[in-house]
């Protein structure tokens, strides 16, 4: 089955949103083809570890993802979100 590399964004919400934290994060996903690789990516968990603020003292109200980027095994790109992709270069958090 063929590999495709989605990069992703990752935010921890907090009641007090000076603890906000954003990353961004890149997994390999196995997939059919593309369409199925959708499939899963709007089905599937995420792991959210790597955008909780463990320093945090106020409640978590939620994680979300937002993927932004596919590519194949061979890097050529298949799909991009450009508004998400601007908010996280206007941010800081993605290089162009």
């Amino acid at each position: 089955m063929p590999e495709f590399t989605v990069k992703r964004s990752l935010t921890a919400s907090y009641e007090n949103e000076d603890e906000n934290q954003t990353v961004v994060v890149e997994v390999v996903l196995v997939a059919n083809n593309l369409d199925e690789l959708f499939e899963e990516l709007n089905d599937a968990d995420f792991d959210d570890e790597p955008c909780i603020n463990f320093q945090a003292e106020s409640e978590l109200w939620e994680t979300l993802k937002e993927d932004f980027l596919i590519t194949d095994s061979n890097g050529k790109e298949l799909w991009r979100n450009e508004e998400e992709m601007v908010s996280l270069k206007q941010r800081g958090l993605l290089d162009d």
